[in-house]
């Protein structure tokens, strides 16, 4: 079916032309938008490997023939109506809605928008395999000759990974698809993930999870326990409850102490951490860096740490910028979980609790 689709050898087609190579569908009929035009002639039906063409006549009573220009194919004439030799044109948002539409739950989320640099290539939606970490889905389908090297070209040009979908990937150069690999983007083809119908769910899911699992890491400096974050998790539907643990400090001495720990919560998923878990340990004292010492006290002040506060003297200021890159590589997040807020200070966008006898 894609392969057909890649194979069109040009812009507009009748309405016998679609039948003839996609049968009666609907689907895909749908995917071509009538035109005004008219097309002026019609391939032969001929048996064997010769090829001939008809030409359309108008009789004297107004009825339509497609008349064969061999003479000697002794091709019969076909009548034809003007729904027949109507010109349709392949429709690229309606392509890319469908595809939206089939690839939602491997959490490709549609929002179908054509691309001003290419006419050959328009966004389906973003891929978000955890979090808000994303990354820009197209389709591109050459309507013209040397579209495909304008859609490759296009993604080349992107300075963040994306990820294109052709219907075949067969014909692209291997030297291609590597520089779209190191440039962390990936090329896909429709032909190789269809099922019974256009699209198998759990193709696409496969092909965008070894994509995913191969891209590199962003920033790998940071090391920290990885939350197991639903698609499409946002900072707001995240919980930190922060809590202490009683523990004995050995068997000689039977001295209790306590031990801090967060438990990260979104949705039905829940994990808990200590220190180490967000690279927030002192490897030489083995005390808690003052990274945590800061994320305790949002904790224990609602999420909100004002000016005036002696937290925010001490640790506020140097500390916030480390945190929070951590706080979002261990969450799968990419924007500031604790922004500043005119008039109250800096401000936790997730949900903070504290047991209440902890208080």
């Amino acid at each position: 079916m894609w392969k057909k689709l890649l194979n069109l050898p040009r812009h507009e087609h009748n309405y016998a032309f679609l039948l003839k190579h996609f049968g009666c569908a609907d689907t895909v009929r749908s995917w071509f938008d009538s035109t005004s035009n008219f097309d002026t002639q019609f391939n032969c039906d001929r048996p064997g490997d010769g090829y001939c063409s008809r030409r359309i006549c108008k009789l004297p009573s107004g009825k339509l023939l497609a008349v064969c220009n061999d003479n000697e194919a002794g091709c019969a004439d076909l009548p034809v109506t003007k729904s027949d030799i109507r010109l349709h044109s392949l429709n690229l948002s309606k392509i890319a809605g469908v595809i939206a539409e089939l690839t939602k739950d491997a959490f490709i989320y549609a929002d179908v928008q054509a691309i001003g640099e290419t006419i050959s290539c328009i966004r389906i939606g973003h891929y978000m395999p955890r979090g808000t970490i994303r990354y820009p889905v197209f389709l591109g389908v050459a309507i013209y000759d040397g579209d495909t090297d304008s859609v490759i070209s296009y993604l080349l040009s992107r300075d963040k990974p994306a990820i294109m979908l052709l219907p075949s990937i067969e014909d692209v150069p291997q030297a291609k698809i590597n520089a779209i690999k190191s440039k962390g983007s990936a090329l896909l083809g429709l032909q190789i993930m269809q099922g019974d119908g256009l699209i198998d769910s759990e193709k696409v899911t496969e092909a965008l999870k070894e994509f995913f699992e191969a891209h590199k890491d962003p920033d790998p400096k940071v090391k920290c326990k990885q939350f197991n974050a639903p698609s499409g998790a946002t900072w707001e539907k995240f919980i930190f409850e922060w809590q202490e643990e009683q523990l004995l400090n050995d068997e000689r001495t039977q001295k209790a102490h306590k031990r801090e720990v967060i438990i990260i919560t979104c949705g039905d998923e829940s994990q808990r951490y200590e220190p180490a878990d967000l690279q927030m340990l002192n490897q030489k004292t083995k005390e808690p860096t003052l990274q945590w010492t800061l994320l305790r006290s949002f904790i224990q002040n609602n999420g909100i740490i004002g000016w005036g506060d002696q937290a925010a003297a001490d640790n506020v200021k140097t500390q916030k910028k480390e945190l929070i890159k951590k706080l979002k590589k261990a969450c799968w997040q990419t924007d500031d979980p604790i922004p500043y807020v005119k008039g109250e200070g800096y401000k936790c966008r997730f949900i903070c609790r504290v047991p209440e006898n902890t208080l």
